[in-house]
């Protein structure tokens, strides 16, 4: 019993019934994640096991190491292919024998009995086909899966390890293209390999049985073969190197496009819409054209195979006839059938071998990158002292920088302050004593196993509050609210809708610096390291914060850690154990501030050009009033990725129609050619063969030899209809694939801030990198297979049921169960699709936000959290794929039975027609061909229109994107003109304004009433969410006002053009953002400014002597985000390319919150001197850089407090009405 038991086991997962609850599932309910088959247990991560090297020496060893490891799986998928194929093999015997026997019936030298066993054989055919190959693809479906693991597994192992230097080298999109296009491509190779090993033995076995039925006639096609086999070769050589070209355009577009989304409030500040359009657009067209270089080879490719295939059968038929053979209906059909099995591994080579290229091309890329340049294990010393700087020379890769001799030590439970100007080299002590950076001589020693870190960009999750602060940590509330506490967070968590379950968007975009910085130092409190490194923390926050931080936290809860902090704030020095002055590439001092003033000249003139510049808010601090901006308080802020459900809706495929027909009068003309060409080499195969088959029955009307010549004619003009056909198609795909890019980019470019607020960069960099690969490859070729099998289908069946009327009895029921069968795959097998596309996502959003923090990770040892998150995104995407999978393999292997079943039906009826005269043998023989090939025809035709449907999905993303509402161009119905001069004064008022940042949200600016004077320098403060940022973000319309309105020089802005008036503001943001590329491009990207204007804005804001430095000066390159530039360097940079606009108005939001206090007050005495009678709003914490401003603004709640001058009793009234007389010092 035990035994049946498990047979009936075995059958049941042999022909897939263990997915039919899916299937059944799918058919009453859109599926969801929850409905999916788990994943097999030998599918499953095996997190316990470390990751195993691999051969990365060279691409076939690399290639050989990853297909070796899955060495069962690509056995046993082989032993199911040669099942697949001998059956195969079998069918064109079968057909010369039923063709042969219907002869004698007809004649009458045959019985019934002696043609029904090869008709019940033709039936059992398809089935073993149908097993065979479908068993197989399961095999490499189960590899695939693995090495897609196998090689995420490396990657994102490797990426945890990455140097400075080589993420400076590495783009995040390349990173992700590893991990998603080259990791697929390689995962495909088991399969390609059995590929390989079927068309080997079918052309082995297919050359075989034709020289059994034609003679050394045979040898001609292995001769001609032979003969052109360099030609293939020479054309997949240039295969290799086109397809190499195209996927580094490709790479270039997809990191361009990365850059473009994580800065478009920038782009939208600069109204640098137009130019990026036309760059994008530049780029993209030397993807396109690379794209039509390997198309044209491609199909070349095809089409030469197919020709050599043709060209065999008309040679071999030609020298048939001259030898005096006959040609019989038998004969010559068992020969099409054969041709036909050798065509099928002549007509898929070519896609085989592209792919095994692409494949090499992948291996050459991921092994580039696993070979970048690691990090070195935290190696700990056994000296008494936690750190130790013996002798330490370092010099950056540029040369633009070096320290100098560094030898000092850290004691134990020390607290010690890293001071200098910027560019001293503060951040790069740190990262030595991390190991992030290796000294070229000397040696950095640590004694302690943990340490915290807190960057000076804070490294802030796509999560809640709540796990920023644990990381992955299982600590008690108390301990988080100890954190709270120490943090100054307790208020800022309260005013948050959600508390610490407040989801935080993409890099804290919800959150100000302060408090960004403030859950940066929270996390380092709950991770309770042995020594912190603080990396310019207190920059971001305001004045009593700041205090509270160090008395409360650096000086409290840390007291007997040992903490460097590298800081431009200086008030506290004196409260630190040690004082670490850096200059000239050297520690200029080192020692107690009283000891520093005492021995050092250099660092007295520092410290007291920083009293100067804080000598009023030594006297008096607006304390927190002062401080960073978060006005968004949903709980939760990212939106859930675009799904739509049930079929594919039909407004899409014209969608993609329209597209391929392209704009204008002759669209519908070229759609019909489209589809006519399609209709045209479906039918010609039919013609082709109706002609070989009657000619060689009716021998006495038209001698052998000419009948072999009209067919060489008839197939020559089926090759030129086929060429024709598919340069259109690839045409008209490429041109699809361009206007659907231009549509989705344009409407990216148009799309309001709030939609990137709310919406990964990683989704959307999908949908410019999958998705409209899937469109620019793969769509169109899916769309004119669908048609192709279409037609197919219809051509079959019409011969079939012409010629045998019979056949109906047979095929109307089992019609009835195919169409069922195709609804229950098709809904299941959309919404898998679906589910496997947008599985994917998370798992690259996680990819790069790790590769985004990883000097954070690895000071707080938090790789194996976030592999661990890994491996859960990557498991639930290898589940949904497998489940996809299963079901196509669910319906196929249904689909042969059927197909048996008809054929068999099929041969049946044909016997009955022969034997009562009502078709010849010939005929018969054409029917029964098609009638075989009839079930691979509806196998295909199902196949290929649900891969056309899960392709669509990615038209169906694309068209969501084209579909943003846009930013109005204008919100009022009367648009003004503005000329060139406008606005002339910078006088701004606001009259009773209201806003929202959406209609469901409530209100963050209530009945706002201010007039700024023309030329005035107003500062702007208030407690966190008081709407100071939210002032800026309405005067550039990011927030449209719902009550009231704003005017400068007396203009609604409302009335104006969007891009007019943003084009005559300057802002410089909190957050610093430079691109990839140079100097220049940074500062002016599409070069409106000449270099005299460019290096006198460098003067005017200290950086001229810093580009000087580097050898290539203005076109010195720029890493991705400015890596290879210090945060205070950066948002100098920023301030350089703000002034060059020469706006009236310009707006500062926080923007020296990473400068010391003495560069702050040069860039505002350049702020004063060049700035003088333009309108300046100042959005800052230092009191010293707005109390001596004409105006300060006191915001609360979305209101206005106050508005005059900053006199000593204004800030001493404004702080008691926020509440906060005890944090004055008077």
């Amino acid at each position: 019993m035990v035994g049946l038991t498990t047979m009936l086991a075995a059958l049941k997962n042999f022909f897939f019934f263990n997915v039919s609850p899916l299937v059944k599932k799918g058919r009453k309910k859109i599926l969801t994640f929850e409905d999916l088959l788990p994943l097999p247990e030998e599918l499953k991560l095996n997190r316990s096991l470390e990751v195993a090297p691999i051969d990365l020496s060279s691409q076939r060893t690399f290639i050989s190491s990853l297909v070796g490891e899955q060495k069962k799986l690509v056995t046993r998928a082989w032993s199911f292919y040669v099942i697949g194929t001998l059956s195969s093999l079998s069918s064109p015997f079968f057909v010369n024998q039923f063709i042969t026997r219907l002869t004698r019936l007809s004649e009458g030298s045959a019985t019934y009995w002696e043609v029904l066993p090869i008709a019940v054989c033709i039936g059992l055919i398809g089935v073993m086909m149908g097993i065979g190959y479908q068993h197989n693809f399961y095999a490499t479906l189960r590899a695939n899966v693995l090495i897609v693991a196998r090689l995420n597994r490396l990657i994102f192992e490797k990426a945890l390890k990455l140097s400075q230097k080589a993420r400076q080298n590495v783009n995040v999109g390349d990173v992700v293209n590893h991990m998603s296009t080259d990791t697929e491509a390689l995962a495909d190779v088991p399969m390609l390999i059995g590929d390989l090993g079927w068309a080997t033995l079918l052309l082995i076995g297919s050359v075989s049985m034709l020289f059994y039925y034609l003679g050394w006639t045979a040898l001609i096609a292995v001769a001609i073969l032979a003969i052109l086999t360099p030609v293939t070769r020479k054309i997949a050589k240039r295969f290799i190197h086109l397809e190499d070209e195209m996927m580094k355009k490709r790479d270039h577009r997809v990191t361009l496009m990365g850059q473009i989304l994580q800065s478009m409030r920038l782009v939208k500040y600069y109204v640098w819409e137009e130019e990026i359009s036309n760059q994008v657009s530049q780029v993209r067209e030397e993807e396109v054209k690379a794209r039509r270089s390997l198309a044209k080879v491609e199909m070349l490719s095809g089409l030469s195979f197919v020709a050599i295939s043709t060209l065999v059968l008309f040679v071999a038929l030609c020298v048939h006839v001259l030898r005096g053979e006959a040609l019989t209906p038998a004969l010559v059909l068992t020969c099409v059938s054969l041709f036909g099995l050798l065509q099928e591994p002549i007509g898929h080579l070519p896609g085989v071998l592209s792919r095994l290229i692409n494949a090499w091309v992948s291996a050459k890329r991921i092994i580039g990158f696993l070979n970048s340049e690691s990090v070195d294990g935290q190696v700990l010393s056994t000296n008494v002292q936690p750190i130790i700087f013996d002798h330490v020379f370092y010099q950056s890769e540029k040369g633009n920088f070096a320290f100098k001799d560094l030898s000092f030590s850290i004691a134990e439970g020390e607290t010690v302050a890293i001071v200098g100007e910027v560019g001293s080299g503060k951040t790069t002590l740190l990262q030595l004593i991390l190991q992030e950076i290796k000294p070229q001589s000397g040696a950095v020693s640590i004694s302690r196993s943990t340490l915290g870190y807190v960057s000076q960009e804070s490294y802030i999750m796509n999560a809640t509050v709540l796990e920023n602060l644990k990381m992955g940590k299982d600590v008690s509330e108390a301990r988080v609210k100890e954190a709270l506490y120490v943090t100054s967070m307790e208020r800022d968590i309260k005013n948050l809708p959600g508390g610490l379950l407040t989801e935080i968007g993409e890099k804290g975009v919800n959150l100000s610096g302060g408090q960004k910085q403030r859950v940066s130092l929270g996390r380092c409190v709950i991770q309770d390291p042995d020594i912190v490194l603080l990396d310019d923390p207190l920059s971001a926050v305001d004045v009593n914060t700041e205090k509270a931080l160090v008395n409360n936290l650096i000086l409290g809860e840390w007291k007997k850690k040992t903490v460097i902090i590298a800081t431009h704030r200086l008030e506290a020095l004196a409260k630190f154990d040690r004082i670490l002055f850096l200059e000239d590439g050297k520690v200029a001092a080192l020692g107690t501030l009283s000891e520093l003033l005492e021995q050092s000249e250099s660092f007295k003139h520092f410290y007291s050009h920083h009293l100067e510049v804080h000598a009023l808010e030594k006297d008096s601090e607006l304390a927190a009033s002062i401080s960073g901006e978060s006005d968004k308080t949903e709980t939760r802020l990212m939106s859930d990725e675009d799904r739509e459900e049930g079929a594919v809706k039909g407004s899409l495929y014209i969608d993609y129609i329209k597209a391929l027909g392209g704009e204008g009068k002759h669209q519908r003309f070229i759609i019909a050619a489209l589809v006519l060409g399609v209709l045209a080499i479906s039918v010609f195969p039919l013609f082709n063969q109706w002609w070989l088959s009657w000619f060689s029955g009716h021998p006495t009307q038209i001698t052998p030899i000419q009948g072999v010549m009209i067919y060489g004619l008839i197939a020559l003009v089926s090759l030129i209809v086929q060429m024709s056909n598919q340069i259109f198609w690839l045409k008209r795909g490429i041109k699809a694939g361009v206007e659907l890019h231009d549509r989705m980019l344009a409407a990216i470019l148009r799309a309001p801030v709030r939609f990137f607020d709310t919406t990964p960069v990683g989704r959307l960099l999908q949908r410019f990198s999958r998705d409209l690969e899937s469109v620019d490859i793969q769509l169109q070729w899916s769309f004119e297979a669908a048609v192709q099998a279409l037609f197919q289908i219809v051509v079959s069946l019409s011969l079939i049921i012409v010629s045998v009327p019979l056949i109906l009895v047979v095929i109307v029921p089992i019609g009835f169960v195919y169409w069922n069968l195709q609804i229950l795959y098709r809904a299941s097998a959309r919404e898998a699709k679906r589910m496997d596309s947008i599985a994917r996502s998370p798992r690259y959003a996680h990819f790069k936000e790790t590769l985004g923090g990883l000097p954070v990770i690895r000071a707080y040892k938090k790789e194996a959290w976030f592999r661990e998150q890994f491996f859960s995104h990557l498991e639930k995407s290898q589940q949904a794929f497998v489940n996809n999978f299963l079901l196509n393999r669910w319906f196929s292997i249904r689909i042969p039975m059927i197909g048996g079943l008809i054929s068999g039906s099929t041969a049946l009826c044909l016997i009955v027609s022969v034997y009562n005269g009502y078709l010849t043998a010939a005929t018969a023989g054409l029917v029964i061909l098609y009638s075989m090939s009839f079930w691979g025809a509806l196998n295909w035709g199902i196949r290929i229109l649900s891969d056309l449907e899960s392709r669509m999905t990615s038209i169906e993303r694309i068209r969501f994107m084209t579909r943003i509402p846009s930013e109005k161009r204008f919100v009022t119905s009367s648009p003004v003109v503005v000329d060139e001069a406008w606005p002339s004064e910078g006088r701004i008022h606001f009259s009773n304004v209201h806003a929202r940042y959406d209609e469901s949200l409530p209100e963050v600016v209530k009945g706002l009433d201010i007039n700024i004077p023309p030329g005035a320098q107003v500062g702007i403060v208030g407690r966190t969410g008081a709407g100071k940022t939210t002032l800026f973000q309405m005067i550039y319309r990011f927030i449209n006002v719902h009550k009231g309105k704003i005017e400068i020089d007396g203009v609604d802005i409302a009335s104006i053009d969007l891009g007019t008036l943003r084009s005559r503001l300057a802002i410089i943001p909190q957050d610093p953002t430079l691109f990839m590329g140079t100097l220049r491009s940074n500062l002016d990207p599409y070069s409106r400014k000449s270099d005299e204007e460019i290096w006198k804005v460098l003067k005017d804001t200290g950086l001229e002597e810093l580009v000087k430095g580097f050898p290539l000066g203005l076109l010195s390159a720029v890493s991705d985000g400015g890596a290879n530039l210090s945060q205070g360097q950066r948002q100098l940079f920023c301030l350089a390319r703000a002034l060059l606009l020469n706006a009236k108005i310009i707006m500062l939001d926080e923007a020296t919150a990473s400068v010391d206090v003495v560069s702050d007050a040069k860039i505002q005495r350049v702020l004063r001197r060049e700035l003088k009678g333009k309108t300046v709003l100042v959005i800052a914490h230092r009191l010293g850089t707005v109390a001596d401003l004409d105006y300060l603004m006191v915001m609360n709640d979305g209101r206005l407090e106050s508005f005059k001058a900053p006199n000593r009793e204004f800030l001493e009234e404004s702080s008691a009405e926020l509440g906060l007389e005890e944090a004055l010092e008077v």
